[in-house]
């Protein structure tokens, strides 16, 4: 009995470090509270990953960004969210669909079984924002598997190369404390050295962020 126990926690670490891209841990997902829809945060469009809380096996760790497209259909308001970064070699990306389960709060459902019937919710919704501004977003993701959870805390920019100060990081760390997250935004997503595409260039601040580039790599940031 014991042996199997240890062969399915295994194999739930495993699927939750494949699936989730994710910070591996024991417990359920915490009980957050989500950012509230408000007219000054346009949530579509493209958002570039400037940190992320520890991450563990990510397929792709540079040049991240997330494109997110709002609509509406018979079940309610969703999300399509295409989540992609560079190898080195090519960009990877994914998709995912998920339903707002809150209508005043950024507060989605990403069905798991999507993935693996081994996933299951918890709560109501496993992917947040959890904060928001015009130009910056403070997005989690939780997903369980058995006795484990896969978690995922990033900050987003609407700018590849914005400047974020020490004290913005450390708020956004004490609002993943509030909520019962124990992560930390520590580790930089690099945004030097990336191929442009269709989207990155076509953005408003598309061509602003390639010359930003180009500068940046000249002087060896």
């Amino acid at each position: 009995m014991r042996s199997s126990c240890v062969v399915f926690v295994c194999s739930a670490a495993a699927l939750l470090c494949q699936i989730c891209s994710a910070g591996i841990a024991f417990g359920r997902c915490p009980d957050v509270n989500a950012a509230p829809v408000t007219d000054e945060v346009e949530f579509d469009g493209v958002w570039y990953e400037i940190r992320r809380a520890d991450s563990f096996q990510e397929p792709a760790e540079r040049c991240n960004f997330i494109q997110n497209r709002l609509f509406s259909d018979e079940d309610g308001n969703k999300v399509h969210v295409n989540n992609t970064g560079y190898n080195g070699k090519r960009y990877i990306s994914s998709d995912s669909v998920g339903i707002q389960v809150n209508p005043e709060r950024r507060e989605y459902n990403f069905d798991p079984k999507q993935f693996s019937p081994l996933l299951r919710n918890h709560h109501q919704g496993n992917f947040f924002m959890l904060y928001a501004e015009p130009k910056m977003l403070l997005s989690y993701s939780c997903q369980s598997a058995g006795p484990m959870r896969g978690e995922i805390a990033a900050l987003l920019h609407r700018e590849r190369f914005p400047e974020i100060s020490a004290q913005t990081v450390e708020k956004m760390n004490h609002v993943l404390a509030d909520n019962g997250i124990h992560m930390k935004l520590k580790e930089k997503t690099p945004q030097i050295g990336c191929p442009a595409t269709e989207v990155t260039a076509s953005t408003e601040n598309g061509r602003r962020n390639l010359l930003l580039q180009k500068y940046y790599e000249m002087i060896g940031y």
